[in-house]
């Protein structure tokens, strides 16, 4: 790799010894050292996370292990991503920030059932979220639920005619009556 990625690495690996034999100060110092080299090194935004609940810095903890799970996200690292997001989702069960790439993540993994209980929670703090509704969608449409995904897919196309979106809205109602009239 390049050189910026090699210091990342070693100050990484530098840091989990540090971290492993209790030193935590010199363990998040050079974590923070590694993040500076690259503002989206994942690992070290996690580690650093774990060194702040040591520190029951829980607040600094919750950042940092935040902004790891949208980094492995982006980097298609979505089991990662889903493990520390369920893991911050247990501190905050209502959070729609956590809650929506959540539920995105476990469309981009393929776990649908997941996928649906948790952007269906995010959708009731957010009820007029098309983004929601349209994965929602897709992903009832991946269990060959066309009800709940024809359903789905009405209420975006209503929100997107009530916010003057009318091609949007047509488009909308154009899938439903194509997926009604699919034969079964």
């Amino acid at each position: 790799g390049d050189w910026s990625s090699d210091v990342c690495s070693s100050d990484l690996n530098l840091a989990l010894t540090h971290y492993n034999q209790g030193r935590i100060e010199k363990a998040i110092e050079l974590l923070k050292e590694a993040i500076t080299y690259s503002s989206t090194y994942a690992d070290a935004f996690y580690h650093l996370g774990n060194c702040y609940i040591i520190k029951e810095d829980i607040e600094e903890a919750y950042h940092n292990h935040k902004t790891a799970a949208f980094i492995f996200s982006n980097e298609g690292r979505y089991k990662k991503c889903i493990n520390i997001f369920k893991t911050l989702l247990k501190r905050t069960p209502h959070n729609f920030e956590i809650l929506r790439p959540l539920g995105i993540a476990f469309f981009k993994e393929g776990q649908y059932s997941h996928c649906i209980e948790t952007l269906s929670k995010a959708l009731k703090i957010d009820p007029i979220n098309s983004e929601i509704m349209q994965i929602l969608g897709q992903a009832y449409l991946k269990q060959k639920n066309i009800e709940k995904a024809v359903e789905l897919i009405v209420q975006e196309g209503l929100l997107n005619f009530n916010q003057g979106h009318i091609k949007q809205a047509f488009d909308k109602f154009n899938q439903v009556i194509q997926l009604r009239h699919q034969p079964t």
